[in-house]
């Protein structure tokens, strides 16, 4: 390896984040539509964010 440091992400549904953080689905959608609009990327079918974001 050549110092490369490549970040590991978790791919999550919308559903499997609400389950997570004791929410509802809808809220979890409300929330990434309001991120992508912060000029966050998030995909269409998944929700892709770090582990760290998702802390109890």
């Amino acid at each position: 390896m050549s110092g490369d440091t490549k970040k590991q992400q978790k791919v999550y549904t919308a559903r499997e984040v609400a389950t997570l953080l004791a929410i509802q689905n809808t809220t979890v959608r409300k929330y990434s539509q309001l991120l992508e609009k912060a000029g966050y990327h998030i995909h269409k079918n998944e929700l892709v964010i770090e582990v760290s974001l998702i802390r109890m």
